[in-house]
């Protein structure tokens, strides 16, 4: 299965993003985090949404969860990504966002 959102593609069954010609492997957790964003965008995902839908009711500490999201964040830059930014909202949660 793939699920796309503007020039990115991520294809699930492989852990792999991709922009163009560019690709990268992503870590499973990384993946489910960007799916859901992919999904619910351009929305503002909350952040216990993410917590409960991607690490499923398991503690993580608060420093675990923002080096996922920095991992999404360096995975988008890795890829050459110029269109999908990862925003994040103050006290709302993240969303992921076109540019232009």
């Amino acid at each position: 299965m793939k699920t796309q959102f503007g020039d990115c593609v991520l294809l699930e069954e492989l852990n792999v993003l991709m922009c163009g010609s560019r690709r990268v492997h992503i870590e499973p957790k990384t993946k489910h985090l960007c799916q859901l964003l992919m999904t619910k965008a351009p929305h503002v995902v909350p952040r216990e949404e993410l917590l409960d839908n991607v690490w499923q009711g398991v503690y993580v500490s608060a420093d675990a969860f923002y080096r996922g999201i920095c991992k999404l964040r360096k995975s988008l830059d890795a890829v050459g990504t110029t269109q999908v930014h990862l925003q994040t909202i103050p006290k709302s949660g993240y969303r992921l966002v076109t540019a232009g």
